[in-house]
């Protein structure tokens, strides 16, 4: 075959295996919202208060969190393959054991598992697409990356109230898990960490220098960056606010605006598809621009300013389908996190980009660990005493305020003008 012949062939297989991987995350990142769509029977079933149910959600997000540094240090060492195939078989395993709980430690259990088992997609899609893609479309392919594993966000909406009203809940997860562990033998049977493990031209040549920097190093290096921490903190506080509005979104609106939770689950899914479309042009937009800071400012910026019309005026004026499409946009600006990660792979050493790009990809875990919690105690604090929007209007303040902090954070992001600029930090 010629060199055009072998190039297209290897693209062709590049993208048949990338389509694989994004399953497995999307439903990674379905299964991490779904509880919001059946809040009600897990509450009716397991006797849970809103502490309890928002407890239940944080323990996927724990392990999510406590995975994210050692899996970045196993995609840069025992390659991405094992990692995402061994994720994928224990999503699978987490999935059956929650459609089959009868209890509410089981459900716990697995829950753990779910994040366990998912917390590696990401990160090893990302160290992949460092061999696999050139930089120049690293920016764009990262948006589209996030676009496609969080339409499962999406889906977990809406379209799994509908699910679940056709079968049940127990029987969607199943369903599920045997969708899983389908996808599991896709990666075993066909996955390849980088082009030459598949006998194609290298595609990314700066990414397959050998080094001589070991993993602690790097980790230290990443720890010690000044640069990296107004990433983190603004990833942190931002998508703190995404995944707390994804979980409580259909329970607010549905109380706030007495429509039903079918209603407020097709806002939700759109809100989540709005952030997904976002992910896709901001990443995009910034390899055009070849700026990460300003779609950053941008989009906490937007974020703010939809919050806090929401917050003063306390969701009382503001008709059903008016707060509808603001949440929405607000979902689709959520997307600034994106530049957190890919600034990151930018102002680190490239060559350990499993680290760099971990390292961040923690921050937005321990914001969906922590923030949904503190959400569900100020419910059930003033429940007692207020109902509808004066409820919620209590527990809306804690996004204004970390919005505002997260602006400021974006202001603090060094320029990589979309390039890596790891040799100049050194």
């Amino acid at each position: 075959m010629t060199d055009t012949q072998i190039r297209n062939k290897a693209l062709s297989y590049r993208w048949g295996i990338y389509f694989i991987v994004l399953l497995l995350f999307f439903s990674g990142v379905f299964l991490r919202f779904s509880p919001a769509a059946i809040k009600t029977q897990l509450q009716d079933a397991f006797l849970l208060n809103a502490v309890g149910f928002s407890n239940l959600n944080a323990m996927y997000f724990y392990t999510y969190m406590i995975m994210q540094i050692p899996v970045g240090i196993m995609a840069d060492t025992v390659g991405p393959k094992k990692m995402i195939f061994t994720g994928s078989i224990v999503m699978g395993i987490g999935c059956v054991i929650f459609g089959l709980a009868k209890t509410e430690s089981a459900l716990l259990i697995s829950r753990l598992l779910l994040g366990l088992g998912s917390s590696v997609f990401y990160i090893s899609i990302l160290k992949w697409q460092t061999r696999w893609f050139t930089e120049s479309e690293y920016g764009f392919i990262t948006g589209f990356t996030t676009f496609c594993g969080n339409m499962g966000g999406a889906f977990a909406q809406g379209p799994l109230v509908a699910l679940v009203g056709l079968i049940s809940w127990q029987l969607s997860f199943l369903y599920t898990g045997a969708v899983v562990f389908a996808l599991s033998a896709g990666i075993f049977f066909l996955f390849e960490n980088s082009p030459k493990d598949k006998g194609f031209n290298v595609i990314s040549e700066q990414i397959d220098k050998k080094s001589n920097v070991n993993i602690f190093t790097a980790f230290m290096n990443v720890l010690k960056n000044k640069n990296i921490w107004p990433l983190f903190l603004y990833s942190f506080l931002c998508s703190g606010v995404s995944f707390t509005t994804g979980i409580w979104g259909v329970t607010f609106l549905s109380q706030i605006y007495n429509v039903s939770k079918i209603s407020a689950g097709q806002i939700m899914f759109w809100q989540t598809a709005a952030f997904c479309l976002g992910c896709v042009f901001i990443g995009k937009i910034s390899d055009m621009i070849k700026s990460r800071k300003i779609p950053a400012i941008v989009c906490a910026s937007t974020c703010l300013l939809i919050w806090c019309i929401l917050y003063f005026d306390g969701m009382k004026n503001i008709p059903f389908y008016t707060a509808s499409i603001l949440i929405i946009i607000a979902g689709g600006f959520n997307c600034g996190a994106v530049m957190c990660i890919t600034s990151a792979k930018e102002i680190c050493n490239p060559l350990f980009s499993g680290v760099s790009t971990s390292f961040i990809n923690t921050a937005p875990f321990i914001g969906g660990s922590i923030f949904p919690i503190i959400f569900g105690f100020i419910i059930d604090k003033y429940t007692p005493l207020f109902s509808g929007a004066p409820l919620y209007h209590k527990a809306f303040l804690m996004f204004v305020a970390c919005l505002t902090i997260a602006l400021i954070m974006s202001l603090l992001f060094i320029e990589t003008k979309a390039k890596s600029i790891y040799i100049k930090n050194i």
